[in-house]
C-alpha cells in the first residue's frame, strides 16, 4: 500500500469512527464497561512501560500495522518502525514525568475511538529538559486476548511551563 493509500486510510479510520453514533452492536452495557476499563488498566501500564524506559514494553501497546501521524507531518508506519523511532528517542532522551488522560472512549464492538492529552517530561542526556503539553486521537483494536492496542493515532504537542497543568 502507498504511504499516500495509509495516511488517507488512517485519516478515514478516524473520521468513520468520529462521526459515526455509538453502536457497540450486541455489547452489553457491562462489555462496554470492562473494555472501557481494560482501556484505561492499559494506559496505566503503558504510561509505566514509557516512564522505566522499556522499548519492548512499550511498544506491545501498538498494533503490528500502527500508523501514527504527528504535527510535523511525519508519519511512522508499523511497529517495526515505532521501535526505531522510539530507540533513538530513548538513546537520547529519557522521560521523568507522563500522564495520559483520555478525554473520550467510545467503544464500536472491536474497535475504539479514543481522544485525550497527555504531559512529559523529557531530560535529554545533553541540554536542557523539555516540558511538553499535547493531544491525541487514536483508533484502537481489540485483540483475541482482550488487550486495546492502539491501532491508529494523531498526535501533536508544544512547550510547556515546568507548571503549567496537562489540561487547557
Amino acid at each position: 500500500m502507498s504511504h499516500l493509500s495509509r495516511v488517507l486510510q488512517a485519516g478515514l479510520t478516524i473520521l468513520v469512527v468520529c462521526c459515526v453514533p455509538p453502536e457497540t452492536g450486541s455489547m452489553s452495557e457491562q462489555e462496554v464497561a470492562e473494555a472501557l476499563a481494560e482501556m484505561q488498566s492499559s494506559s496505566e501500564r503503558f504510561t509505566e512501560a514509557e516512564l522505566a524506559g522499556d522499548l519492548s514494553a512499550v511498544l506491545r501497546f501498538y498494533s503490528e500495522d500502527i500508523l501514527i501521524l504527528d504535527q510535523d507531518g511525519n508519519d511512522i508506519d508499523g511497529r517495526a518502525a515505532l521501535e526505531a523511532v522510539i530507540g533513538e528517542f530513548l538513546a537520547a532522551n529519557s522521560l521523568t514525568e507522563f500522564q495520559v488522560e483520555a478525554i473520550e472512549r467510545e467503544v464500536y464492538g472491536d474497535t475504539a475511538f479514543e481522544l485525550g492529552r497527555y504531559r512529559e517530561t523529557i531530560q535529554p542526556r545533553e541540554g536542557e529538559v523539555q516540558h511538553l503539553r499535547g493531544n491525541y486521537m487514536a483508533v484502537r483494536v481489540r485483540q483475541p486476548d482482550g488487550m486495546w492496542l492502539w491501532h491508529r493515532l494523531v498526535t501533536n504537542h508544544r512547550i510547556i511551563s515546568e507548571h503549567e497543568p496537562i489540561e487547557g
